[in-house]
């Protein structure tokens, strides 16, 4: 699994942050990880792009899928200091992502 390229989730950012960052270590996990795809808040993405990028093996693509009422109470700038740490972020509902 260390030559993993992408990865999808189910679940909330913050329960991937251990799994795909390391606090103590100048190399996380999954070195080659370059996209993210995640059904559901998109809270802790931030952090662990942030740790990658730091680390020196940033993630290219993030992509965050949910309903059409699950954006209601996401923060605005929360994402937009998410598209500075990443090449490509795309954030909405699973088909318009796929259009």
């Amino acid at each position: 699994m260390p030559d993993l390229v992408s990865i999808s989730f189910r679940c909330e950012g913050h329960s991937l942050l251990g799994l795909l960052t390391s606090i103590n270590s100048s190399s996380p996990p999954f070195p080659y990880l370059e996209c993210i795809v995640i059904l559901g808040p998109g809270s802790g993405l931030r952090e662990i792009a942030k740790r990658r990028r730091d680390c020196g093996i940033p993630l290219k693509t993030i992509i965050v899928a949910r309903g059409p009422s699950g954006f209601e109470h996401d923060r605005l700038e929360d994402y937009t200091e998410l598209g500075q740490l990443v090449d490509d972020l795309r954030i909405g509902c699973p088909i318009e992502i796929l259009e």
